[in-house]
Order: C-alpha cells, then sequence, then structure tokens
C-alpha cells in the first residue's frame, strides 16, 4: 500500500450560484444565512425589475393582438401575430420566469412586480452577497450554494509512487483519530507536473460524503492499494551496497 495524507475540498462540479438575468432591486431576502442548508427549488429572494414588468405587459399585449388576428381572413396576419406572442413568451423564459408564473400573468392579465428567485440546487449556503433594497444586474453574484454529499480529496503523492497509481484505481479515505469508519474512494485526477519543493504530485480522489462528515480543509489519511506480484524479502542489514552493486551475504552455517 501507498499511504499518504489528503485535503478535502468541495467538488466544483457540485457547486451552484445564485443570478439575475435583469437589473432590478431586492425587495425582499427569504433565503438562509452563510453555512446554513438549503434545498433544491427554495425562494432565495425575490426582486423587482421594471425591465422584467415591461416584458410581461408586452406579453400581455401580444396576447390581445394574437386573439384578435386569428380571425383576420390575412393567414399572414394570424401568423405573425403567434409569431409575436411566441417572441415575447420566449424573451421571459430566458429571464427564468417558469411557465408557472407566464401561465399565471396570462391568466389574470396582471404582470407579477415582484420576481422570486429559487436555489438552483441543494446544499450548504458558502457565500451570500443579497440584501433588501440592493441593486443588482446580471453580473451580481447573489448566492454561492456547495452541495457537500459528494467531495474531492486531494492528496500528496512522492513521484517514485505515483507510477503505480492510475485514474480509475480505488483509494481508502480515513480519519486521523479513527473517530469514524473508512470511506472509499477512487481517483479522477492525476497533476502533470510535480512540485519541484516537495517531488509530490497532487492526485485527486472522488468521495461520498456520508453523513457529511468531511468537512473542506480537513486533512484525511489516504492509501491507495499497489497490485504487486510476488517479491524476494531480505534483512536490510544482508545487503552490502557499495554504491554501483548491490552484494547480498546468506549465512550458510559454520563460517560459511
Amino acid at each position: 500500500a501507498i499511504r499518504t495524507v489528503g485535503k478535502v475540498t468541495f467538488d466544483e462540479t457540485r457547486v451552484a450560484h445564485v443570478h439575475t438575468r435583469v437589473d432590478g432591486r431586492i425587495e425582499s431576502v427569504v433565503g438562509e444565512l452563510t453555512g446554513q442548508i438549503v434545498k433544491k427549488g427554495q425562494p432565495m429572494l425575490t426582486i423587482y425589475s421594471p425591465e422584467m414588468l415591461a416584458s410581461q405587459q408586452e406579453l400581455l399585449l401580444a396576447s390581445r393582438a394574437r386573439d384578435l388576428m386569428r380571425d383576420n381572413p390575412l393567414a399572414s396576419a394570424a401568423e405573425h401575430g403567434e409569431s409575436l406572442f411566441e417572441a415575447a413568451k420566449r424573451r421571459l423564459t430566458l429571464w427564468q420566469l417558469s411557465d408557472e408564473q407566464i401561465q399565471q400573468v396570462l391568466r389574470t392579465r396582471e404582470p407579477i412586480p415582484n420576481i422570486t428567485l429559487y436555489a438552483p440546487t441543494g446544499g450548504f449556503v458558502t457565500e451570500r452577497n443579497a440584501f433588501p433594497n440592493q441593486k443588482v444586474t446580471p453580473e451580481s453574484d447573489l448566492y454561492t450554494i456547495t452541495d457537500l454529499s459528494h467531495i474531492w480529496i486531494v492528496a500528496d503523492v512522492f513521484e517514485s509512487d505515483v507510477t503505480a497509481i492510475k485514474i480509475g484505481d480505488p483509494a481508502l479515505v480515513s480519519f486521523p483519530n479513527q473517530s469514524a469508519p473508512s470511506i472509499a474512494a477512487h481517483v479522477n485526477y492525476i497533476q502533470p507536473q510535480v512540485d519541484p519543493m516537495t517531488r509530490t504530485l497532487k492526485v485527486r480522489l472522488d468521495a461520498v460524503n456520508p453523513g457529511l462528515r468531511m468537512k473542506p480543509d480537513m486533512f484525511v489519511n489516504v492509501e491507495f492499494g499497489v497490485a504487486t506480484g510476488k517479491q524476494l524479502l531480505i534483512p536490510s542489514d544482508a545487503v552490502l551496497d557499495s554504491g554501483d552493486r548491490q552484494t547480498v551475504f546468506v549465512d550458510l552455517g559454520n563460517g560459511y
């Protein structure tokens, strides 16, 4: 086995950001604070956007125009009315207005003044930049949500040992104080460059995190199983190493 130390980090493919696609102002914040857990689809905040409000009004006008043009004897007029309606609906969809909200606008004939943004995934709130009455733009990073049910572990492996490890190999992760059962992991990336100071390479492992026991920046023990054939083992004091040649002395008894 090859044993080393690893550092827990979050899985970059399981990090989500909450953004708005229109300019506006935050009316209220209903999401959790930093460090708390949110569920997928949970409301995070409401935004008032004059641009979104105007686009909903355009949708209602396009809906009325479509209904009027349906009875027009010119087929092109009816098609034009339908295309205008679909274009207005498509714009709202691209601005993250859900199909249920669009149907609500068409059913009630009233635009929704405040738009709610929902959590795109479940996990921990690792960063919050949303506060009431704050002006926001599409570039504003309002929330960062990290799913820790799967994590990455970055282990340092000496260059002399890394040739025995390949992507997909299994590994065993344990806690330094043995406070919990070991966790199975597998190698999903090997850094191609050696650290000139430590003469090690970074080997990244992917693992399930049951009970969220492993936290980012926590140190753990990592053990790689290495498959080898039969080898001859001898006492180290039986070898005379001259530098160019290694000679093994065997005690045959009687001074021989």
